[in-house]
């Protein structure tokens, strides 16, 4: 037999100026659409979410008066519930069980029938044990990594995630440290990752002090990236803006005309978007930093990513470690060695190192020309690059070309 509410048109208006409209088909177990349509159905006025809300700052609300009419007994069906369960389908019970596992249980801690029961029963769905471990078989059935009271006994949990507790943290650090976030970006990928976590580990917090200082970010900045990225994968060249700065310290135009270039590749460097193209002389490149690009267009013009093996040109000249680039031999002072092991090596085998027994070891690193030449450069004091020839050229410029003229 199908159950209903009931009531008198004006008991229902009294009740709905008490009461939000939500809340009151919770309480009486009625649909809310089929509450909103017996009030509008019967001419009852029904309160704004304004009204509430002033109500709750102590702000006077009016009530709307009843419109004349009769006294009817409305009736409104119920949710109905049959044999312990809700007006839900079986896979319904399957996708709430699952849900409540994904909350509320991780590779420590494991939930009971009750408990799924009873946290079913606040959602207003009411089942029983065998519907629960009809619905456990299902998810086990169809992949999910589900252990039980046999395995752990205690009851239900979720045994791997997409993300272990590890890698959330990792990948909430990685944010934290990135130097190009904004709020914006960052909240909802925040909020996806807790919901990758169990409930009784969403605070993932680090006592984390951040020393670098957040840089400058253009409003188009993540648009540039994005507009780059689709260039890079249809091979079209891009048009685009350049900025410098000033002796003030505002941005202004490199140039009055745009840079119409085929972009070769994106990478990071001391905390830093770079952009290499195509530069005019064969074999060589353009690099570009991409917070100071602006105002990015796709154009209709293709290039041949084959015409230039721009992946080695990037590599060779940009990587700070790669297979890929020239291998360098150096001769340091012993107190350079956490700084070469902090600037190119990803491993430890990355870099080989040997003990002259003299107070200097010898180095032998695989990096790009430039980021071994600046680098060997700015410690030359302690540290003399024995080959190839090249860099040690390279060094040589570098050092000549400095403002004290010595």
């Amino acid at each position: 037999m199908s159950q209903s509410f009931s009531i008198s048109r004006e008991a229902l208006y009294k009740d709905l100026w008490k009461t939000a409209l939500s809340t009151y088909a919770k309480l009486k177990n009625v649909p809310l659409e089929k509450l909103k349509q017996a009030c509008k159905d019967n001419n009852i006025p029904t309160p704004s979410p304004q009204h509430w809300k002033n109500i709750k700052r102590g702000i006077p609300s009016p009530v709307a008066p009843l419109p004349s009419g009769e006294n009817v007994i409305i009736t409104i069906p119920t949710v109905k519930h049959r044999n312990g369960h809700s007006h839900l389908s079986c896979k319904a019970y399957d996708l709430c069980i699952l849900k409540i596992l994904e909350t509320f249980s991780d590779e420590n801690k494991a939930v009971t029938t009750n408990q799924i029961i009873k946290l079913m029963e606040k959602q207003d769905l009411h089942i029983d044990r065998r519907t629960v471990y009809a619905s456990i078989k299902t998810l086990k059935d169809v992949g999910y990594d589900i252990s039980d009271y046999n395995d752990n006994g205690v009851g239900y949990k979720i045994d791997s995630r997409a993300f272990s507790m590890a890698e959330v943290k990792l990948l909430l650090d990685s944010l934290s440290l990135n130097p190009y976030k904004d709020t914006n970006t960052c909240m909802p990928v925040i909020k996806k990752l807790r919901n990758m976590i169990s409930a009784t580990s969403w605070d993932v917090r680090r006592n984390l002090a951040l020393a670098v200082e957040k840089k400058f970010i253009p409003e188009d900045f993540h648009l540039s990236l994005d507009t780059i990225d689709i260039a890079l994968m249809n091979n079209l060249k891009i048009e685009f803006d350049y900025t410098k700065f000033d002796i003030n310290g505002n941005l202004v135009p490199y140039r009055e005309e745009s840079f119409v270039v085929a972009p070769y590749w994106i990478f990071a460097m001391n905390h830093t978007y770079y952009l290499v193209t195509s530069s005019n002389i064969p074999d060589t490149t353009m690099r570009f930093r991409i917070d100071r690009i602006r105002n990015v267009r796709l154009t209709d013009k293709h290039f041949d990513p084959k015409h230039s093996d721009r992946h080695r040109i990037v590599i060779g000249e940009y990587a700070p470690n790669h297979i890929d680039g020239i291998v360098a031999t150096l001769r340091c002072s012993n107190d350079l060695l956490e700084k070469v092991m902090d600037n190119f090596s990803d491993f430890l085998s990355s870099v080989k190192l040997t003990d002259n027994n003299d107070g200097t070891f010898t180095a032998k690193i695989d990096g790009g020309l430039i980021t071994l030449s600046e680098w060997a450069a700015s410690v030359a004091d302690k540290c003399e690059v024995l080959s190839p020839p090249e860099l040690r050229e390279a060094v040589i410029n570098k050092l000549k070309n400095n403002v004290y003229g010595v």
